[in-house]
């Protein structure tokens, strides 16, 4: 651990340590968390930085402008945010759409905390398996099959927004691939819907099911790095 790396969650250390203990994993490589955030939110960061990172977070959140907007104001001059995204065509959400600009700017106008009860049902009912490289043969062949939809999943999915009575579901709320992303937040930088100046996508590497996506703060950042 690095003195100069701070971690959020929504969970505190001794909360974490209990999770592992009681499913049996190493609490070793568990780190301290100095920030702790129950609904997700980055206004529970008191500093800046000059880095944030993200590993399958931003596919998660029900409002992505207000949390990237969060990120951007906790960011020194010269920061970026750093993320590691799921691509939507090579792992369980292979069988949903990508996402679109419309759902996007649509959940921050109403300002969601929570995921609805269609992206509850989506996650829940029409996911399917998570072997990337299979679903890369998929792609690349053509042949990806039509699922039925399983009207038990679908039912359960229901049942348990419904016992949530409100309350944070985990699950998928968007489907991203490196292209879409990058037109997505392209044009919501140039909305000016989010404050981030510049946006890279790379990747997915074959056989794999994420990419990396680099929001910048300023976008003479990136233009000196491609000059050196």
């Amino acid at each position: 651990m690095h003195d100069n790396v701070k971690y959020l969650d929504i969970l505190s250390s001794k909360e974490l340590h209990s999770r592992a203990e009681k499913t049996g994993i190493p609490i070793g490589n568990i780190p301290h968390i100095h920030f702790v955030s129950k609904d997700g939110s980055l206004r529970a960061v008191e500093q800046n930085f000059d880095l944030i990172f993200s590993s399958h977070n931003l596919e998660h959140q029900p409002d992505i402008i207000s949390h990237l907007n969060e990120a951007y104001s906790i960011l020194n001059q010269n920061g970026a945010y750093r993320m590691i995204v799921p691509n939507c065509a090579y792992c369980f959400d292979a069988c949903l759409p990508p996402s679109k600009i419309s759902e996007i700017i649509w959940s921050n106008k109403l300002q969601l905390k929570t995921h609805t009860l269609a992206k509850v049902i989506e996650h829940r009912a029409l996911t399917v398996h998570n072997d990337s490289l299979e679903h890369w043969k998929d792609t690349m062949s053509g042949k990806r099959e039509y699922k039925r939809i399983d009207v038990n999943r679908v039912s359960a999915s229901i049942q348990q927004f419904e016992e949530a009575m409100g309350s944070y579901i985990d699950v998928h709320s968007w489907q991203f691939m490196s292209h879409t992303s990058s037109d997505i937040l392209t044009t919501l930088i140039e909305l000016k819907l989010i404050k981030f100046k510049g946006v890279h996508c790379y990747g997915s590497v074959y056989g794999r099911n994420e990419f990396c996506v680099e929001l910048l703060k300023l976008k003479i950042m990136n233009e000196e790095k491609l000059n050196k």
